[in-house]
């Protein structure tokens, strides 16, 4: 006899769906999962599935026997998705774990409550990411597979749009350079809501090295910054013997979080002791993103310059939110040669 299997009550799947806005919670889905039907009775037809998180017998995908038959089949084990990613789910239990599917339902009502009461076309797509964090086999011929493996599972082929492959591609040659060039036995890949993580622990390798030689990973890196510059950064730094590289989106950030980063705040000779100060606690860092006051003008510019040139010490300078149309970009060029400025 087979072993009963802890399904969920109408109710809670009613709420599940309810709670994702009716949309597949994997977040390179999110397809509808109701609708109108002409062939059925109820006129409604439902492609919605209330699937286990953790497996509802022995036998089954993720099944944790540390858990009791009411917590398997309680909603906070659920998750709502179509049902073709609801089979997908159980067909790879490596790569799609308990952590992962709690954090797609969390990113999933988030959006849903992001959108809800909103006219479709104030929506767009959510840009949010999900959390989630992966350790890759860095065997060079999966390198490839797996990082476009772990930006799918996070959402960033709708979060980023025409953007994805720019950012799927630059990370890919990171990745590849960590290992074939750096040693790295090793690459860990991690997300939040507004940015991806590259770090491994091989020699250190970063984007002034990149940009000195190669081919692939230097193409990857100038075109990046050249192709998405004012919607994506790209950092390096090197900190406790790891080399981590950011990939953060500016659209969600605004400059808040940005590693590498100085937010110039007020002006005149309090902002360059500030920035100063700033910039010293900056470790691990080969070039530096300056977020300037909308406040700034020509003094504040020489201020900071005078404040920071030695500082920087070879290293180069991104500063952002200086108009292109700003008079401002003709001193920062004299006073810092090495900077490179943003919209």
């Amino acid at each position: 006899m087979a072993t009963p299997r802890d399904g969920f009550s109408v109710a809670d799947q009613e709420q599940l769906a309810k709670s994702a806005g009716n949309k597949c919670s994997a977040p390179f889905c999110r397809a509808p999962t109701s609708g109108p039907s002409s062939s059925r009775a109820s006129g409604v037809s439902n492609v919605g599935v209330a699937a286990h998180i953790s497996g509802a017998r022995p036998g089954a995908a993720r099944y944790n026997r540390n858990l009791s038959s009411a917590q398997r089949r309680h909603r906070d084990n659920a998750i709502w998705l179509c049902q073709t990613h609801a089979n997908m789910i159980d067909d790879d239990e490596v790569r799609f774990t308990p952590q992962l599917l709690g954090a797609w339902r969390q990113a999933a009502e988030q959006r849903a409550a992001d959108e809800l009461g909103r006219p479709v076309l104030q929506q767009g797509e959510s840009r949010m990411l999900v959390p989630h964090r992966t350790v890759m086999d860095p065997t060079v011929g999966s390198i490839g597979h797996r990082v476009d493996e772990f930006l799918t599972d996070i959402g960033g082929p709708i979060a980023w749009s025409d953007d994805y492959h720019r950012v799927r591609m630059s990370l890919y040659e990171i990745a590849l350079n960590a290992v074939t060039h750096g040693g790295a036995m090793t690459v860990t890949m991690e997300s939040e809501r507004e940015a991806v993580h590259l770090s491994d622990s091989g020699r250190p390798f970063g984007k002034a090295r990149l940009l000195e030689g190669g081919r692939g990973g230097n193409r990857a890196v100038t075109d990046f910054d050249e192709q998405t510059r004012g919607t994506f950064l790209l950092t390096y730094r090197r900190v406790d013997e790891l080399n981590i590289w950011s990939v953060i989106d500016e659209v969600l950030t605004e400059g808040a979080d940005v590693p590498c980063r100085v937010v110039i705040q007020g002006t005149g000779q309090t902002a360059g002791e500030q920035a100063l100060a700033d910039l010293r606690a900056l470790g691990g860092c080969d070039e530096v993103h300056f977020y300037a006051s909308r406040l700034a003008s020509y003094s504040d510019i020489y201020i900071i310059a005078d404040k920071v040139r030695a500082e920087l010490a070879g290293r180069r300078m991104f500063i952002h939110g200086i108009p292109a149309s700003s008079p401002l970009r003709t001193v920062i060029a004299e006073q810092l040669p090495m900077t490179v400025v943003g919209e």
